[in-house]
């Protein structure tokens, strides 16, 4: 749909100390529309959202939105404990609930954010069992045991989670954690042997298949050692007395950057937003160009992952099942439940009505369906967006013409801004 002119006005901004180290920007419609009863929650676990585009777009289209930083932010994620987290979000909601005029609170996560808001949710709905779960590297303590469910869930190209983040990442080929130079070339995705090649790759599927179990069989030494290492801390024979360095070398190397064959397309038909403005149920395809550089593999700054060992058996882990392997439309062989970190996971207990949206240009389209399956809401939406960046521009790179993909910030926002008015504004 068109903003009117007052929508699109620029909104105001409030400062908002949320707790002491939790701090937030409500954005304040400058109209009196009806969407102004809606107050969204806008969180990404450790990245900036102040001024985050998809902020100031919701909040010129008349809601309420209140962008939060956490106590991780502008932190490296690979030392966060992730069941730290909904404390952040905990007085947001609390904050929003007594806010006059508001009648409903919608959590609105994007990338690692949409990760987050289901895990809360899911909580949230059905206490400490949801993350209290046995097998599991880490527990959510009791403090997560009184959280304030939202009335709606919205995920924007959402990811499966930072463990199963890592385990795509890995390279399979390291021979030696403390000599990764040392590598198995017939594991090596940038060997031309291999099928490698400077443009798009293509690898065999002999070749794939043995690639994703040696993934597997890596994350489980690094899980082996971790729990091992966590073991001498809590018997008091560790480098330090709080937690120790756990370096993971060569973490670039995800097998589908290269090969965009792989999660390429849906397994059903959903609604696709088109650049005309026009929209289509069909089977979505990826858009997106290959993207990992060699070299990043190699370097420390760029290919090695500085965890602690706490925060990599918390954060960053996860189980796999003995036939681990993506296909064109699939990611099978993944323990979904075996951490909190996981959204298939945490997606299954959420019923609040729930929106999913992937952007075609970027790679979470197979994830986003895996959600839509595993979701339990009973008002639940997929919908993905046609040439569409992960920061929700268009992907110039992916033009076979100019302007081929229209404005799809404005088909994203447009879209979830109606979505929000259905269930919402009354």
């Amino acid at each position: 749909m068109t903003e009117t002119a007052s929508q699109a006005q620029d909104p105001t901004m409030e400062f908002v100390r949320l707790g002491p180290k939790t701090g937030g920007v409500l954005y304040n419609a400058r109209s009196s529309a009806p969407e102004a009863r809606v107050g969204l929650i806008w969180m990404h676990p450790n990245s900036d959202t102040f001024t985050h585009l998809g902020v100031r777009e919701l909040a010129r289209r008349g809601f309420r939105v209140l962008a939060v930083d956490g106590q991780y932010v502008n932190t490296n994620r690979e030392t966060m404990i992730w069941e730290n987290l909904p404390l952040d979000l905990k007085p947001a909601v609390a904050y929003l609930r007594r806010l006059p005029g508001i009648e409903h609170v919608v959590l609105t996560g994007h990338s690692g954010g949409g990760q987050l808001m289901p895990f809360y949710q899911n909580v949230a709905e059905n206490g400490l069992t949801a993350c209290q779960v046995p097998g599991r590297f880490a527990q959510g303590s009791d403090a997560l045991a009184d959280l304030l469910p939202a009335d709606g869930v919205v995920l924007l190209d959402a990811h499966t989670g930072y463990g199963s983040n890592v385990l795509s990442a890995l390279d399979p080929s390291v021979l030696d954690e403390a000599h990764p130079e040392a590598i198995d070339p017939t594991l090596d995705i940038f060997n031309p042997a291999n099928g490698y090649r400077a443009g798009e790759s293509s690898y065999s599927d002999e070749f794939k298949h043995r690639y994703y179990r040696a993934q597997a069989e890596r994350m489980d030494r690094l899980i082996l050692r971790a729990l091992e290492r966590r073991a001498a801390l809590e018997a008091g024979r560790g480098t330090y007395r709080d937690t120790e360095p756990f370096i993971v070398p060569r973490v670039g190397a995800r097998l589908w950057q290269l090969d965009i064959g792989q999660i390429s397309h849906t397994q059903e038909s959903y609604l696709v937003l088109k650049p005309d403005g026009a929209q289509a149920v069909e089977v979505a395809h990826t858009v997106r160009r290959p993207s990992l550089d060699p070299l990043a593999n190699t370097s420390y700054a760029d290919g090695a992952f500085a965890f602690t060992v706490d925060a990599f058996l918390a954060t960053h882990t996860i189980r796999t099942t003995g036939d681990y392997f993506v296909g064109e439309d699939s990611i099978v062989g993944v323990d979904w439940d075996s951490t909190n970190t996981s959204t298939p996971a945490n997606i299954t207990g959420v019923h609040a009505p729930t929106l999913i949206m992937a952007m075609t240009a970027h790679y979470w389209m197979v994830a986003a369906e895996l959600f839509y399956r595993r979701s339990a809401s009973p008002d639940k939406t997929l919908v993905f967006v046609e040439g569409a960046t992960h920061g929700f521009t268009p992907c110039q790179d992916c033009e076979r013409t100019p302007g081929e993909f229209g404005d799809t910030v404005a088909a994203t926002f447009d879209y979830l801004a109606d979505w929000l008015r259905q269930r919402f504004v009354k």
